[in-house]
């Protein structure tokens, strides 16, 4: 900052100000532009204010896939958007408003003591509502929790104990969503889709005799590597469920990767000779303050559209490639997001052009190591394969048959 405030001062006493300025007038000039330059130096609130604008973007596809749960009980909704505020909150780089924060906890006790009932009746009846009944009992004490936390002003381990809480208010809405909450366009009701979530476990290889390097969880180096990837049919039913569909008959199987420009994203190419269900997909997304996708219009959030519910600008991010106006069919990439890379706010340039449909979840180290020649080894459904309606892909017996590259 001291050098800017130098520059200030030497702006004004070297005459660049005209000569008709009194010599109070050019030190009050001074203390303007410095005040100026000091709003907008790296190290000041104002301009991590500047860096986190409204526009309130994920942090990571665990966060992201949290906000995206339909809401179709008014009390879990009112848990999860009470306690977002409050996270979102924490991250005012000023004085914290604790005692508001703390309030807001509060309420959500109340839901949770007074309105136990009405959270249930949501959930249908059987392991299910057994398993969320046991996730309310069990947030009393987690707030409780966080309450502690906000008494000692401790933002990290607030922030860690919300996040805690708001894992298990998402635990609560998905055993509460019964499905795809709108009807899909009439000229898509044939294609694949998803209603619901899925979890894909990704295996990769390296061709070229080289191994990854250790991973976080421990495992050492080797030539193969395991992510898994959550698949939202929620807010993408027609893309997650195109996707699913071919991963569940090994058409992935042998996809050649190839890293993109600038290490942007790992972009994988479909076998040659394969056999094509759909060339394209129609581009969807749904925005923040909508109720079901918009399909093959991209959405301009650089000026001022909603983020859609699944935004790229996060690293991890799942999305399709571009066929024209619409998705490809097949050729699908993984977002590697870079804040250095990104316009105001933190978006993607590329933010609202591509469908996105999921995270990866877990082997995001490994996601940092692909690079071109790596190969897709194999995909398989590990969770969710009973959301997957496919009646659009030709009758088979078994899987594709596709040939590796």
């Amino acid at each position: 900052m001291a050098p800017r405030l130098h520059a200030c001062a030497t702006f004004a006493a070297n005459n660049k100000l005209p000569n008709t300025f009194s010599t109070v007038a050019r030190q009050a000039a001074a203390a303007a532009l410095a005040a100026v330059f000091a709003m907008t130096t790296a190290d000041t609130p104002a301009v991590a204010a500047l860096l986190n604008p409204n526009t309130r973007l994920p942090r990571t596809g665990e966060v992201a896939l949290r906000r995206s749960v339909p809401v179709v009980n008014k009390e879990t909704g009112e848990l999860q958007s009470s306690l977002e505020e409050v996270l979102y909150l924490l991250r005012i780089p000023q004085r914290k408003p604790w005692g508001s924060m703390a309030g807001s906890v509060e309420a959500c006790k109340r839901i949770v003591a007074g309105e136990r009932e009405n959270i249930l009746a949501a959930v249908p009846s059987g392991a299910k509502r057994d398993s969320a009944a046991a996730t309310l009992a069990g947030l009393t004490a987690k707030l409780d929790s966080v309450l502690a936390a906000l008494a000692a002003t401790d933002a990290d381990a607030t922030a860690s104990r919300i996040s805690t809480v708001l894992n298990d208010v998402a635990a609560l809405e998905l055993a509460q969503a019964p499905g795809l909450p709108y009807l899909l366009p009439a000229q898509y009701a044939s294609r694949p889709r998803l209603s619901g979530r899925a979890v894909a476990e990704v295996t990769v290889e390296r061709r070229d005799g080289s191994t990854f390097e250790a991973m976080s969880d421990g495992r050492g180096p080797q030539r193969t590597g395991k992510m898994l990837v959550v698949l939202d049919g929620y807010n993408a039913p027609l893309t997650a469920g195109n996707w699913a569909a071919l991963a569940r008959r090994g058409f992935f199987t042998g996809t050649a990767l190839q890293a993109l420009p600038a290490d942007e994203a790992v972009m994988a190419l479909p076998p040659k000779d394969s056999p094509l269900p759909l060339k394209t997909v129609p581009l969807e997304m749904r925005p923040q303050d909508e109720f079901e996708p918009r399909y093959r219009v991209p959405l301009n959030v650089q000026d001022g559209d909603s983020l859609p519910v699944l935004p790229l600008s996060v690293y991890g991010a799942v999305a399709m490639a571009k066929n024209g106006s619409d998705s490809d069919g097949s050729q699908w990439f993984m977002y590697r997001y870079a804040r250095r890379t990104a316009g105001l706010g933190g978006l993607a340039f590329e933010e609202g052009s591509y469908s996105v449909f999921g995270y990866v979840v877990d082997g995001l180290d490994l996601l940092r190591q692909l690079r071109s020649g790596d190969v897709v080894k194999e995909v398989r459904l590990v969770e969710g394969a009973e959301n997957l309606v496919e009646q659009a892909l030709p009758a088979a017996e078994g899987p594709l048959t596709i040939r590796a590259s």
